[in-house]
């Protein structure tokens, strides 16, 4: 029964990531899947604008990056 998971997250764009980071803190023995890079998405979009916390934007590369430190 150890191989055996609580949680799986398909997709590692910003809710897959924040699910991720919620689990992680649970202790939850959880995994995280994603087609493409983490980030998903997200590491191709050059500018994103209205994100929380970011008034003047910021760049999808650096968003992703914030995110998985």
């Amino acid at each position: 029964m150890d191989n055996l998971y609580e949680a799986i997250t398909v997709g590692a764009g910003p809710a897959g990531l924040t699910a991720a980071l919620y689990k992680s803190q649970a202790r939850s023995h959880s995994l995280s899947i994603d087609k493409e890079t983490i980030g998903s998405e997200l590491m191709n979009r050059e500018l994103i604008e209205n994100y929380p916390g970011f008034s003047e934007g910021i760049f999808g590369p650096e968003l992703g990056s914030n995110m998985m430190t």
